[in-house]
């Protein structure tokens, strides 16, 4: 079972590692990152309040994003929310919205 935080808080660490890295060392053009789940087939995804829970589908998982050094930590912030939105369908969750993760990505 992988908690649906564990993933939007993974993301949500790489990117702002990636985005401070990328200032730090001066790097030009667009970062991209790619995310990998595998050997996720019949994983369950727990997002409490929400019966019943669904199984990934799929073994393996791939998305990419991809932002700019420029870009400041809310506009990276949204891209690793756009990742994580494009991952929680293949888990059967399609109605997460933006709003409650923005929340919960606060606390990281």
């Amino acid at each position: 079972m992988i908690h649906y935080l564990e993933i939007l808080h993974v993301v949500t660490q790489a990117f702002e590692f990636g985005r401070r890295l990328a200032v730090a060392c001066d790097i030009q053009g667009l970062v991209t990152y790619n995310v990998s789940l595998n050997n996720v087939l019949g994983h369950e995804i727990l997002v409490p309040k929400r019966f019943p829970s669904s199984h990934c589908k799929t073994d393996k998982i791939v998305e990419s994003e991809a932002f700019s050094p420029l870009d400041g930590p809310d506009a990276v912030f949204a891209r690793a929310i756009a990742l994580v939105l494009r991952i929680y369908p293949q888990f059967g969750w399609r109605d997460a919205q933006a709003d409650d993760l923005r929340q919960q990505q606060r606390r990281v």
